[in-house]
């Protein structure tokens, strides 16, 4: 069994790399000059990176929409609930162990919740594309001498 120390080890380790590819992705994204596509780009990276879900199929089915506190993360939830401790992982990381050793078909549990938040960034992204285009066109142009 994994200590609750391991765990934290573990998700220190890989927020510590996932932030240095996602930086690497930032800078292959500059010179992008379509800035939604820039952007869009950028958020599909983040949200890939980022996702966590349930390592458990178990806990994903009884969870199902289950509050999660911090004190059941971090394991300090009283004796009674520490059966019940929640296991997080990578959402990518999720899908692409399903796909591989129980078929594509079951790579969906870790695929939704990484569809949810891209769908969700780009429900956030575009009002704010827009504003930001607004603002590009009210802003009067310097003539450059």
């Amino acid at each position: 069994m994994i200590s609750n120390l391991d765990y934290l080890y573990g998700w220190c380790a890989y927020l510590a790399g996932a932030t240095l590819a996602f930086l690497v992705w930032w800078q292959i994204t500059s010179p992008i000059r379509v800035d939604g596509l820039r952007e869009v780009l950028r958020l599909l990276g983040f949200v890939i990176l980022f996702t966590p879900w349930y390592a458990d199929p178990e806990q994903d089915r009884r969870r199902g929409g289950g509050k999660v506190t911090a004190e059941v993360l971090i394991g300090q939830a009283a004796p009674a609930q520490q059966d019940e401790r929640v296991h997080l992982a990578p959402a990518v990381i999720i899908a692409l162990l399903e796909a591989m050793f129980d078929g594509p078909a079951q790579a969906v549990r870790g695929l939704r919740p990484i569809l949810f938040a891209a769908v969700a960034g780009l429900v956030l992204l575009v009002p704010l594309q827009l504003l930001r285009a607004l603002l590009r066109r009210r802003r009067p142009r310097v003539a450059h001498e």
